[in-house]
């Protein structure tokens, strides 16, 4: 069985990935400025595996990624 990967933002799904590269493209063109959660989990079927939060952090000029 292969891994799931969840992409979440702010706790909501983003994307799901279930094939090798498992990555993804975050389209922020709509999200407001400010902090935002990242949160990547791995599913092994219906279980969760493991999770890493991220802070996004949108700027006027920037965007960056912090690891919690």
């Amino acid at each position: 069985l292969n891994p799931t990967i969840q992409y979440k933002l702010d706790g909501n799904i983003h994307a799901v990935r279930t094939v090798i590269p498992y990555s993804t493209e975050l389209d922020l063109s709509a999200v407001p400025k400010g902090e935002h959660k990242l949160t990547v989990e791995v599913y092994n079927g219906n279980n969760l595996m493991g999770s890493r939060e991220y802070m996004l952090i949108i700027g006027e000029d920037n965007t960056s990624l912090k690891r919690n």
